[in-house]
């Protein structure tokens, strides 16, 4: 799966447990590219953007239905 082309319907049709799952890959791929940043000397920036910027989509996702869940 390509983490940086997730689109926010792809996002909010998933499941609680996708989406700590997806959470979890978007971390370790951040992770992966903040080792690299020493090799590759910051050709993946726009890679990483999109990282963070899908972090933060699913992130919010699980707490609205993590709310809604609650309410």
């Amino acid at each position: 799966m390509e983490l940086q082309k997730l689109s926010i319907a792809d996002i909010t049709g998933y499941d609680m447990a996708r989406l700590v799952e997806v959470e979890n890959e978007i971390r370790r791929e951040l992770a992966m590219q903040r080792m690299d940043v020493y090799a590759a000397q910051g050709q993946f920036a726009a890679k990483k953007k999109a990282l963070k910027r899908n972090l933060a989509r699913v992130l919010t996702v699980k707490n609205q239905k993590r709310e809604k869940t609650s309410a």
